[in-house]
């Protein structure tokens, strides 16, 4: 079995995030990983023009990082490095593959929304 050093976990805002979170924390334990990236992508494009005046002065980008920053850290109990990253491209499969590759991840966790409800599209 190859070495997993780094783990991709994709969260979307939904109930689903804490889960994956406390699940990429047992993983990272128990596999003795290096670093996890926890990803949000932000489609701004989806934000209806209704709101872009209103949202024009409102930094996202900061704003759901601090939120997700505070999540994990509440929820994350393992020890192991991690790392926030908060992007905006318009294709959620390219920003997984770039952070992939970039980070040389051997591992992404990204929910079922089968079971689950959530808006993270890949």
């Amino acid at each position: 079995m190859a070495e997993i050093k780094n783990i991709l976990v994709a969260l979307d805002l939904s109930d689903i995030d804490n889960t994956l979170i406390e699940y990429a924390s047992y993983i990272a334990d128990t596999l003795r990983v290096k670093k996890v990236y926890f990803v949000h992508n932000i489609k701004k494009y989806e934000i209806s023009e209704l709101f872009e005046e209103q949202l024009k002065d409102i930094n996202l980008d900061e704003i759901i990082g601090d939120e997700l920053n505070e999540k994990v850290a509440e929820k994350f109990k393992s020890s192991v490095e991690w790392e926030v990253l908060i992007s905006e491209d318009p294709y959620s499969e390219a920003l997984i593959n770039y952070i992939v590759n970039k980070y040389e991840v051997q591992l992404a966790l990204i929910g079922n929304k089968n079971k689950i409800k959530g808006n993270w599209s890949c």
